[in-house]
């Protein structure tokens, strides 16, 4: 009897303290919706007072979530801060003005590769998260944005997104469609996690590239479909090293690659795995690996890769064009350590199969393994 109750009592235990951690698990952080603070979801009017008001309430609170609901909202430049998550709803859309009044740059930090323009912001940040079922829509086509139409000819087209100096981002099933300029872009930032996201920039302005990660560490992008009219995944080190970088589970295809290293690379890239990934519809190159200003290209694995119509399955430059963005001399970097294999690629132009440029002989444990072309045939070289 004894026994009995203190088993009874044991599982009631047990049973209310995972109700209480279950309680815990499931509370929701307060929620801010755009609507609350006067956001109108017509396709006209310019929301981006009423929303930067709703970010700015939720970061004063502590944090929490940005809510759009259905509607399409017209918004101009954003700042993004800690803590936040902005969580569109299924028909939700945020869609970049046309105009360039509503992106100004006075409150930005000045970008180091290209404009400052940008329609989602963040500095210095912590914790922010870009999810749901909408879309973000930066309507940037090239008859709204032609190139170099700013003053003096400057080219002040706004990319999708710029974020700098960030930790602990994620990026979780939204659309992203149409920037003026590059696309997502985050530089010098760590902890990153894109998952099941969707990016359609093809064929709609010059320079719209996909995913542009720049000097960042600890990545992981997996289960994405990239469509883009640059670089679909693209990893540069303008200063910082990209670092412990992994590519999962994608399915990109490009107008010029769908993965490349470079062509910004002083900082360099290390330790970097790419594996089970579908490269398709990409007639200049599908893997281009560069390391043209200093860097180090070390420990990368490529594996498991399938691809359909493309031109030069794989591009690895080893060589010196002389930028520094400030920093040092200009220096010849190395290969180190990168290996490819399992490959399956069905090419456009044959006569491009393979290519490997290195400057200095500063290759060490480079290989390139079961690699089967169009006419299946395989290819190996060891170094």
């Amino acid at each position: 009897m004894t026994h009995r109750i203190i088993s009874k009592f044991l599982l009631v235990f047990i049973i209310a303290g995972m109700t209480s951690v279950a309680t815990a698990e499931i509370a929701k952080p307060e929620t801010f919706n755009i609507k609350s603070y006067g956001a109108i979801g017509d396709g006209v009017a310019v929301n981006t007072e009423a929303i930067q008001k709703t970010i700015d309430a939720c970061h004063a609170a502590g944090g929490g979530v940005v809510r759009v609901p259905v509607g399409d909202f017209v918004i101009g430049t954003i700042q993004l801060k800690s803590n936040i998550a902005l969580s569109l709803d299924y028909g939700a859309s945020l869609l970049g003005s046309q105009e360039m009044k509503d992106y100004p740059t006075d409150q930005l930090r000045p970008a180091r590769e290209g404009n400052s323009e940008c329609l989602l912001y963040a500095e210095d940040a912590t914790n922010i998260r870009l999810e749901g079922l909408g879309v973000i829509d930066g309507r940037g086509t090239s008859k709204a944005f032609p190139r170099r139409s700013g003053p003096g000819g400057r080219d002040n087209r706004p990319r999708l997104i710029r974020f700098e100096n960030c930790e602990n981002l994620t990026f979780s099933g939204l659309t992203y469609k149409r920037p003026a300029f590059w696309g997502l872009h985050l530089i010098d930032c760590k902890n990153i996690h894109f998952d099941a996201v969707t990016v359609r920039f093809r064929n709609n302005n010059y320079n719209n590239g996909g995913l542009d990660i720049d000097g960042c560490e600890n990545v992981l992008i997996e289960n994405c479909d990239i469509s883009a009219g640059d670089d679909a995944i693209c990893l540069k080190s303008s200063k910082k090293t990209c670092r412990n970088i992994v590519v999962r589970g994608c399915r990109p295809d490009s107008n010029t690659a769908a993965l490349k290293f470079g062509t910004s690379s002083r900082g360099g890239f290390i330790d970097v795995r790419v594996t089970n990934c579908y490269f398709h519809d990409c007639p200049m190159g599908a893997i281009k690996l560069l390391s043209v200003d200093g860097g180090r290209l070390e420990n990368v694995d490529i594996s498991r890769v399938a691809m359909e119509d493309v031109g030069n399955p794989i591009f690895l430059r080893l060589g010196g064009r002389g930028k520094t963005y400030g920093e040092g001399a200009a220096t010849v970097g190395t290969l180190k350590n990168i290996r490819i294999c399992d490959v399956v690629a069905k090419l456009t132009i044959e006569d491009r199969a393979k290519t490997v440029e290195a400057e200095g002989a500063r290759t060490h444990n480079f290989s390139i393994k079961e690699m089967h072309l169009a006419d299946e045939s395989v290819i190996g070289i060891g170094a």
